[in-house]
């Protein structure tokens, strides 16, 4: 009885261990129409699944934040930074997070690929997003009304 309860337990804790709820599905994008191989500005090909921090989801808790990074000649991000949220503190690391795993078409000139510098993005954080959310917020932002 004692291995069935420490089992039933184990099994419970391992499913609640995660401290992020999926928001969105992870996204493969298409070339732009008329898309030029030699030369084009970046776009992004690649948005991993977007994670929400689960203590803000179950409490309501929605914002914004602004990151700013750079993509290589591969087409990696580098370099992130958060440059506005209206909520800084509670999602300045998984917005961060969430836009490290970004892939791009780097800018290409003549066939050749360039780093681009100062792409900015913004990632919107509202409990409609997440589950296990009620409707009570305890801030509401602007942004997701």
């Amino acid at each position: 009885m004692r291995v069935v309860f420490l089992s039933v337990l184990i099994y419970f804790f391992a499913g609640c261990s995660s401290q992020y709820y999926v928001a969105s599905k992870e996204r493969y994008h298409e070339p732009p129409e008329n898309f030029d191989f030699e030369n084009h500005e970046y776009f992004r090909t690649y948005t991993p699944k977007t994670l929400y921090p689960k203590y803000l989801c179950d409490s309501g808790f929605e914002g914004y934040a602004v990151v700013e990074f750079d993509i290589d000649s591969s087409g990696n991000t580098k370099n992130h930074r958060l440059v506005e949220s209206d909520a800084k503190a509670q999602f300045e690391q998984v917005a961060i997070l969430n836009a490290t795993g970004i892939k791009y078409q780097p800018r290409t000139i003549n066939g050749n690929p360039l780093e681009v510098t100062g792409v900015r993005i913004r990632a919107e954080f509202c409990v409609e997003t997440c589950r296990g959310a009620d409707n009570m917020c305890e801030h509401v932002s602007k942004e997701c009304k």
